[in-house]
């Protein structure tokens, strides 16, 4: 053999490897593109594949108090103490006990319950200013 033909036949092997080398990376392409999509899909429209159910509604009530915990924790902690006492007028007006505005707000059931007491005070020393 002329050192030119093993220096073609290297190459052409090199070449064939090369083009294995890409058709299977596009193979792997194409599955994980399709896997993503999939997923996409089923984040988008729960419920829809078989064996698949609705999130949890307690799960979901849960979640979302504990994010608004967090909220007001972080403006209540934030606030001057006027607007904490407004912050705390407007809680009591909505509705919420003073056991559970300490947990939200994280301070003491006690200071709580006076903050409220002088909240529904104000409102009634006040009957035309509507609890903001």
């Amino acid at each position: 053999m002329l050192p030119f033909d093993l220096i073609d036949l290297f190459l052409g092997a090199i070449t064939l490897l090369c083009l294995t080398g890409f058709v299977l990376l596009y193979c792997k392409l194409n599955r994980m593109t399709r896997q993503l999509t999939t997923l996409v899909d089923t984040r988008e429209q729960p419920g829809e594949q078989a064996g698949q159910t609705a999130p949890d509604k307690p799960f979901d009530s849960a979640l979302l108090g504990a994010n608004m915990k967090s909220l007001l924790r972080q403006q209540a902690n934030a606030a001057t103490p006027t607007e904490r006492y407004r912050f705390i007028r407007s809680l009591a007006a909505h509705g919420l006990e003073p056991q559970q505005i300490a947990e939200i707000l994280n301070i003491g059931r006690g200071e709580a319950e006076q903050l409220v007491k002088l909240a529904r005070l104000r409102v009634a020393a006040k009957p035309t200013e509507v609890a903001a």
